[in-house]
């Protein structure tokens, strides 16, 4: 006969509860970690070896974060600060985790707070890898880019044109080609150029708007610190803040600007200012900063640093500033 007495009964109670949690997720697709409220590793189920290549005894007794990427950790820790807050709820996240090879894969994060569940006390993580569709969305927005740019430069063109300044129109269209000809990159998740290659890019294609604007655009690009070159940039990431303070003030302004270009480590951060100034627009001020170049940037900013990276714009009838603020990541070596 069964022993009623609570003292004895819970404890099996509880063992045969974990078990019966434990076999239900032995089997899923998923990987399923159970961490404890601090964010150490308990249980890790099989399929952690199919999905990013380890064995799961080698996860236990680890923290969660020795597997997630550097810029996707505050994420991470506020779910578990959360924890006690919020008993059973779930918490979904997209953050990136580290394979046994040291590569880094996408992945779909549920977090859900059992930890006043008995038959399980801890934090479950079910892991579904999206690498392939964040690869997409990735190459998707990057390959706005060029065609924006493009657009960009040869309505520029067109205008040369059309102010009867054909001469300048052919020195621009030579520039293009040798621009396009030389720093044309692929694009998709690992399409990061050291910031010194888009520095290089940004003062190239300040130089083609200048050809057509003349002394009404004053373009002063100060030097690029040497422990900033080699920061990982997203492939084209500074050009659309450049080509922003063109059309909404080389463009808007009555007798044109100037834009100023630098650069600055800022904490953790390398951070890239660009200012124009001049007289008062010629259209309203709210129109600034909603094209599609900023908004590409900022979704682009989002899945390659999460929270590590930033756009900041302040919009006044005088002066625009573009704040752009990158991790001081070096640029990773590209695998074969």
């Amino acid at each position: 006969m069964e022993d009623i007495r609570t003292d004895a009964v819970e404890p099996r109670r509880r063992a045969r509860g974990a078990a019966f949690f434990q076999a239900l997720i032995e089997g899923s697709r998923d990987a399923v970690v159970v961490a404890d409220r601090h964010g150490v590793i308990r249980y890790q189920s099989p399929a952690v070896t199919r999905e990013l290549g380890y064995e799961p005894e080698s996860c236990v007794g680890r923290h969660v974060l020795d597997f997630v990427h550097p810029d996707d950790r505050a994420a991470v820790t506020r779910t578990f600060e959360r924890a006690d807050e919020a008993p059973e709820a779930t918490t979904s996240l997209e953050l990136r985790l580290r394979t046994r090879t040291e590569g880094w894969r996408w992945v779909e994060v549920r977090a859900t707070n059992l930890l006043r569940v008995p038959a399980v006390r801890g934090v479950v993580l079910h892991t579904l890898v999206i690498h392939q569709r964040k690869v997409l969305e990735l190459g998707t927005l990057a390959a706005k880019i060029d065609p924006h740019f493009l657009y960009n430069v040869l309505h520029s063109i067109a205008a040369m044109i059309r102010e009867g300044k054909p001469a300048d129109a052919v020195t621009a269209l030579g520039r293009l080609r040798e621009l396009m000809g030389s720093r044309l990159h692929g694009t998709g998740e690992d399409s990061m150029v050291p910031l010194s290659e888009e520095w290089d890019w940004v003062r190239d294609y300040l130089a083609l708007e200048k050809l057509r604007f003349g002394s009404e655009m004053r373009v002063d690009i100060g030097p690029l610190p040497d422990d900033l070159g080699g920061v990982a940039a997203p492939y084209r990431i500074v050009q659309p803040l450049a080509e922003n303070a063109v059309k909404h003030g080389i463009r808007a302004r009555t007798g044109g600007g100037t834009i100023q270009l630098s650069a600055t480590r800022s904490g953790d951060c390398a951070r890239i200012r660009v200012v124009e100034t001049g007289r008062s627009r010629r259209r309203p001020v709210e129109n600034v900063g909603l094209g599609v170049g900023l908004e590409t940037t900022r979704q682009r900013l989002q899945l390659h640093f999460g929270d590590a990276a930033r756009l900041e714009l302040t919009v006044e009838d005088t002066a625009s500033t573009a704040e752009l603020y990158l991790p001081i990541r070096p640029v990773a070596p590209t695998r074969e």
